[in-house]
């Protein structure tokens, strides 16, 4: 169970990769043009993705989600957005999941997001 070292102290760090607003307004957020890509994360070293959070008001199954494991030459995810986040529909919604008993995929060198 992945809950079970929760009270242990482990030898780690933990990390944030975030977009925001260069000139300190509240502007926080990019444009992407059809046939763009943007990297929203590129990490280096061993890991664990916890955590993705992302807003948008529509597009959910014309933009892509890329994301690459540890330098392969292909990407282990290519999907659309909304099916990552099981809104395969398009419709615009709150999504969370947490299984308690699931093992994370662990991260040898790096990851990266576009």
């Amino acid at each position: 169970m992945i809950l079970n070292n929760i009270t242990r102290i482990a030898d780690s760090s933990a990390g944030r990769v975030s977009s925001w607003d260069l000139t300190g307004g509240n502007n926080d957020y990019w444009t992407i043009n059809p046939r763009e890509s943007r990297v929203l994360a590129d990490i280096e070293g061993p890991g664990v993705i916890t955590h993705i959070w992302m807003t948008q008001s529509e597009h959910y199954r014309e933009a892509l989600l890329k994301i690459t494991w540890d330098n392969a030459s292909k990407p282990s995810v290519l999907v659309p957005l909304g099916d990552f986040f099981c809104l395969g529909h398009g419709i615009v919604n709150s999504f969370q999941s947490c299984d308690p008993n699931r093992r994370a995929t662990s991260i040898r060198t790096s990851s990266l997001l576009d």
